[in-house]
């Protein structure tokens, strides 16, 4: 039982956690531009600039309409904002009907039970018929939440038909894989021609290993010799740096000869590192050399037992020698080439590309398997060289590792949310004991908000093992890992998150009958969500009044910026520290699915959730449009690919509200209102079938009447955007750009290129 203390010690500190994060990003805002708004600078299409007032950016962000976000950001931007703001209208609803009709039903029951679990459905008598409000609510709910992800799709068939309407070449390219062994471009070309007319370009993936090792070795001398020159013209002193050079002092006849004896030493094997031993000295040093009239040249040596060589000169030797073995290889490559069982294949008209990708090419099972293509910046080149037989190898592996995660994640979620009072704490931290009988807020600080804290913690780190998994399972691109991610993790949070706090006590015992008898999980349903409200109260009150401020302050992208700006060698790598990357998809839409799960489950059960849902969602709203506009850059854009995911979480999150509804009511011996609820997780279910099979088949694929409309590639045009960044022609030289032009949000050449046509341009047949 929870005690009303511990909702008011964690409400408080938790307010005060959020406020001071939210006052740091506000403050700090207008500070650090290169944090927090760096794509005023290098995004295409620039948001506007807010007001630079302590809280005058809030309205007009929120001013900012859905067509420039999709324009700005991207729609895979667009629907997680519509995500937020959907369910913040959802839940808004539920808290009107819940704290005005249920919460006072809950309150005033007959059961004599005190604290929060008094506010739950647990204080109701049985077969009160008070009930009947409660059998209401799930109606009312569920409908209103249909009619509103209705909407939603609306949405999402104008933007992903503008989205379609865009020129970029992975709309008019299919990726193949399951290619026989052997099979080259000239193979490619010819099977799909003999289908498809109007194919332009083909590339079969290539091992191109070796040109990848001698392009990292020379991105790594590349920025060793920026560093050098920016120490010769003395705007980099080197000091207390990692790597940093020793400055040698001398005349220039004596550092010209320094520089001819270097030239004299011979060039490293590829073990050797180009910046071995280096040493450190004071600017002044320096200062006072170049004073003096004296030439001043950082000097290096090459390896322990060596002697010093002046470092410019030599590391542009090794860089003279790396671009000649890079050429020798690639010749060689080109020469013999090693394929993978994967290619691209690009068309002249996005008719043909839609058609592929929906075509069997090969009656052979696994061989000759189409899909659309990802973007080329999406591409994990080096996955795309395992056969479905290692696939499935790698695929098997990667599950018993989810496997075990989960096995042993489910131990220790178990643990914690067992130390939900003080008893149990004292018996794992017994120095606990004596303070916290002498304080009671203290006491109520311990169990009303270390157990969810510890929980959240954990739980922010599974995603980076999951993202870790996805990699070595052989996922082909970023985004589809960002898929597999979301996926897995929801299902893991539904697991290890509520299904574990639910039965924190008897996990396996309930587990065992779970399996033997499936219609029990409606009974563990109803006894457990009514005990357990005041934890899941708690937990979603601590992301919502902490997780989105801290999400706009990015204390742990701040401290790591300053880090990597201290320890930063060149502009480059001082500009590179500025990154703050792309929003996790993967990671953050499981996260708000859960709130929506609880969110659902506990509406009508303990409804005194629901304002601090409505808080969440508000805060996400805020949070998110201010990231995907002024901060994350677009690392991929999957044309909205994660809002079908997002519906079906959303409809599961409906099905577990109605079961544990039904639960409940059964054993309140509310016979009645339990039997009307029954058929209304087959209505859930066939809404889900009609909007997947009505709305998303729809436009799946781009519909072959729009496809027809657009504009065809030029086929004279050079389409290399699918050939491997190693084969490219400028592979060198983009090297270099690599070295000296900012990395974080420069736009690809594609993507300048972009022309998105008026959303009146596109009709939506409703």
């Amino acid at each position: 039982m929870r005690a009303y203390s511990e909702l008011i010690a964690a409400l408080l500190l938790y307010s005060v956690v959020g406020t001071v994060a939210f006052l740091g990003f506000c403050i700090l805002r207008t500070r650090l531009p290169t944090l927090y708004s760096p794509r005023l600078q290098f995004a295409r299409e620039k948001p506007p600039v807010l007001p630079s007032s302590l809280f005058g950016w809030v309205k007009p962000l929120l001013e900012i309409n859905d067509e420039f976000i999709f324009k700005s950001a991207g729609m895979d931007a667009l629907m997680q904002v519509v995500f937020c703001r959907t369910f913040l209208r959802v839940f808004l609803f539920c808290s009107l009907y819940g704290l005005i009709v249920l919460l006072p039903i809950n309150a005033y029951g007959t059961d004599g039970i005190d604290g929060l679990d008094g506010l739950t459905m647990a204080n109701i008598k049985k077969e009160s018929k008070h009930m009947w409000a409660h059998f209401l609510s799930v109606y009312l709910f569920t409908g209103f939440t249909m009619w509103e992800l209705r909407q939603v799709w609306l949405l999402f068939i104008k933007y992903r038909l503008l989205y379609f309407a865009r020129d970029r070449p992975h709309l008019r390219t299919v990726f193949v894989k399951g290619l026989p062994r052997g099979t080259d471009n000239t193979a490619l070309e010819k099977r799909f021609s003999e289908i498809y007319p109007d194919v332009i370009g083909v590339h079969t993936a290539q091992d191109v290993t070796s040109l990848t090792h001698l392009l990292a070795q020379r991105t790594k001398l590349m920025s060793d010799l920026a560093h050098v020159d920016a120490v010769c013209r003395g705007e980099e002193d080197g000091g207390g740096k990692p790597h940093a050079l020793e400055m040698a002092r001398g005349k220039a006849s004596a550092t010209t000869t320094t520089a001819s004896d270097s030239l004299r030493e011979p060039l490293l094997d590829d073990s050797q590192g180009p910046h071995a031993d280096y040493a450190t000295s004071a600017t002044a040093t320096a200062t006072s050399s170049s004073a003096a009239g004296e030439v001043t040249r950082p000097t290096m040596r090459p390896k322990a037992w060596k002697r010093r060589v002046d470092a410019q000169e030599y590391l542009r030797r090794r860089l003279a020698d790396t671009d000649s073995r890079y050429q020798t290889q690639l010749a060689t490559v080109r020469a013999a080439p090693q394929y993978w069982p994967c290619g691209f294949v690009t068309f002249r008209t996005v008719r043909s590309a839609t058609e592929a990708a929906q075509c069997n090419i090969s009656s052979i099972p696994g061989c000759w398997i189409t899909t659309a293509a990802p973007e080329p910046r999406d591409i994990v080149w080096p996955n795309l060289q395992f056969s479905k037989h290692m696939l499935a190898v790698r695929e098997l592996l990667a599950d018993t590792c989810v496997f075990f995660l989960v096995f042993f994640s489910m131990l220790e979620i178990t643990f914690v949310a067992s130390l939900s009072t003080l008893q149990e704490l004292s018996k794992v931290l017994p120095f606990l004991r004596p303070l916290a009988s002498s304080n009671s807020a203290l006491s109520a600080v311990l169990q009303g908000v270390l157990p969810s804290l510890v929980l959240i913690i954990f739980m922010a780190l599974t995603p980076i093992i999951l993202r870790v998994i996805g990699h070595y399972r052989g996922i082909p691109s970023l985004s589809q890992n960002a898929q597999y991610v979301f996926n897995t993790f929801f299902m893991f949070q539904v697991v290890n998150v509520f299904l574990t706090s639910l039965v924190a006590g008897s996990a396996f015992q309930r587990l065992d009958d779970m399996i033997n008898h499936p219609a029990s999980i409606i009974t563990l349903l109803g006894q457990s969500v009514p005990a357990t409200g005041a934890f899941f109260t708690i937990y979603v009150m601590t992301q919502a009044l902490t997780t989105s401020p801290l999400n706009l302050l990015n204390i742990v992208q701040l401290l790591f910026t300053w880090f990597l700006k201290r320890t930063a060698r060149t502009p480059r790598e001082r500009r590179e520290a500025e990154d703050v990357g792309s929003n996790p998809y993967g990671e953050m839409l499981p996260r708000e699915l859960l709130i929506v799960l609880v969110g659902f489950v506990y509406a009508s059960v303990a409804p005194i959730i629901l304002p601090f849902v409505v808080t969440y969602f508000a805060v996400a709203s805020v949070s998110y449009r201010y990231n995907l506009l002024y901060v994350y850059r677009k690392e991929y854009e999957t044309g909205g690919a994660f809002w079908p995911l997002i519906f079906g979480r959303a409809i599961i999150a409906c099905i577990v509200y109605q079961l544990t509804l039904i639960g409940v009511l059964t054993l309140k011996v509310a016979p009645t209102q339990a039997g009307l609820l029954i058929p209304l997780p087959f209505l859930t279910g066939f809404f889900f079938y009609y909007c997947m099979n009505t709305y998303h088949m729809a436009v799946r694929f781009c519909p072959v009447g729009d496809a027809i409309k657009l504009r065809c590639f030029d086929a004279t045009v050079n389409h290399s955007a699918y050939v491997q960044p190693e084969l490219q022609p400028n592979a060198l030289t983009s090297d270099d750009n690599d070295v000296t032009s900012p990395p974080a949000f420069e736009c690809t050449s594609q993507e300048k290129t972009d022309e998105v046509p008026p959303p009146d341009s596109v009709r939506v047949e409703s």
